[in-house]
């Protein structure tokens, strides 16, 4: 698990770079419409979505708390991987190496 954290640690920081580079050297909302204009820029999109919505719906069958899945999934939607590498990197710390614990979440069987 120590070896899960820091890739996703890792993740995080690289992801983190890669947006802070983009909205440093580009206009979001201009190159976006052309990406937007591109029928694979669309297929992309809806790729990337549907990819954040699985996640979404593991993170929903974990966390047995409302307010945490809410946020979470808004964060995901937001902000996509960054929040995604960041979740599985708190997760992880939370389940201390005990794998069964970060696959099956609260659900797990005590």
């Amino acid at each position: 698990m120590r070896t899960g954290r820091l890739l996703s640690l890792l993740g995080f920081f690289l992801m983190l770079a890669a947006l802070v580079s983009g909205f440093v050297s580009a206009d979001f909302f201009e190159e976006g419409s052309i990406l937007m204009g591109l029928a694979w820029g669309r297929v992309t999109l809806v790729d990337v979505y549907l990819g954040f919505l699985i996640l979404v719906a593991w993170i929903w069958f974990h966390e047995s708390a409302a307010v945490p899945r809410i946020l979470w999934s808004l964060a995901i939607l937001i902000t996509g991987n960054l929040a995604a590498f960041l979740y599985l990197f708190l997760r992880m710390g939370r389940c201390r190496g005990d794998w069964e614990q970060f696959f099956l979440g609260d659900r797990r069987r005590k």
